[in-house]
């Protein structure tokens, strides 16, 4: 759905309208980043004078510009006599933010919560379910392809596989949302106990693995993770905040993607790095994972980075090694 809201003024009246397919909480703040009359606005007069609401939410894009222009005119936003320059009909202020890339996000948000290998719909269905052109189709599922969202099996059709468990069931943070949808395909139920959220200096170590000074505050997030009531993992993770410094205001013991959220917050996570290792417990670490002194457990080390190569979380997860399992899947080169 696109979204078609407005911001209002509390101490003048004044509106502004526009269209995003994002949280209207992240469009929010992208605009009092913007420079714009209404980003120049909010910052002179204070975020807490502006309000943001949804006013009708949209099917397609072509429906959500003329109502976009509906809408200024109706409340006539446009300058001098509120904050929008233009008559509207362009989607969003994000102007690269082109049609094929916008059905993709719609696609994977589809079948992110699908059973791994669930079967895309032709070409001809995905055009008249989304009202775009056969053309933006193809598109936007070449460039999940290739972002190896999608496999293409000759004869069979094209199957959704972003949702693969890619090491083992204690690899709860690339695949939060996945682990709880296995799990819950096989009757399980998953939470998680909060045991740090916090704002700190690093260690040596994880300054290191993250490529950041050791006076650079991160944000560390430890949890415990339980499966049907058991205690099953125990994960710390580590971002830098200057990349998401809204993090410690988030709830993150109700299963909360730490990932999702950051991407949600403009901070999009594209490969990852893990190393596994089986190792003694510590003291510490065994006391949290109910184990004995010493007794062998798993250690996923993940390094996660952005498109541009740059590091944005660092992360392990220990467990039990008796409970730990794992799949690998490998293409056989001819």
């Amino acid at each position: 759905m696109i979204k078609v809201y407005k911001i209002t003024s509390r101490l003048n009246g004044k509106v502004y309208v526009g269209q995003t397919h994002l949280l209207i909480e992240k469009r929010f703040l992208q605009h009092a980043k913007s420079d714009t009359p209404l980003g120049k606005a909010m910052r002179d007069c204070g975020l807490e004078n502006f309000a943001i609401e949804i006013i009708e939410e949209c099917e397609t894009l072509e429906q959500a510009q003329r109502q976009e222009k509906f809408w200024i005119k109706a409340l006539d936003c446009k300058m001098p006599n509120g904050y929008n320059r233009s008559n509207g009909g362009e989607y969003g202020r994000i102007k690269n933010e082109r049609l094929h890339l916008i059905l993709r996000q719609k696609i994977q948000e589809k079948f992110a919560t699908m059973l791994y290998m669930s079967p895309i719909p032709g070409e001809r269905d995905l055009c008249k379910e989304y009202n775009v052109s056969r053309p933006t189709i193809r598109k936007a599922l070449k460039e999940m392809e290739q972002g190896g969202l999608l496999s293409r099996i000759q004869g069979r059709g094209t199957f959704y596989i972003g949702n693969k468990v890619a090491i083992n069931y204690t690899d709860d943070l690339t695949n939060e949302p996945v682990l709880t949808q296995i799990l819950k395909s096989h009757g399980k139920i998953t939470r998680s106990h909060i045991l740090k959220q916090t704002i700190e200096l690093p260690e040596t170590k994880i300054a290191a693995n993250l490529h950041i000074p050791e006076d650079d505050f991160v944000f560390h997030l430890q949890r415990l993770r339980y499966i049907d009531d058991e205690l099953y993992s125990l994960a710390n993770d580590y971002i830098p905040l200057n990349l998401c410094p809204i993090l410690p205001e988030i709830d993150f013991s109700d299963n909360t993607s730490l990932l999702k959220t950051l991407e949600e917050n403009g901070v999009v996570p594209y490969r990852e790095d893990k190393i596994i290792e089986f190792v003694r417990s510590t003291a510490i670490t065994a006391a949290h994972l109910k184990l004995k002194k010493g007794a062998p457990i798993t250690v996923t080390r993940i390094t996660i980075y952005d498109k541009a190569g740059n590091i944005i979380l660092y992360a392990t997860t220990k467990s039990d090694a008796y409970k730990s399992r794992f799949f690998v899947s490998s293409r056989v080169e001819k």
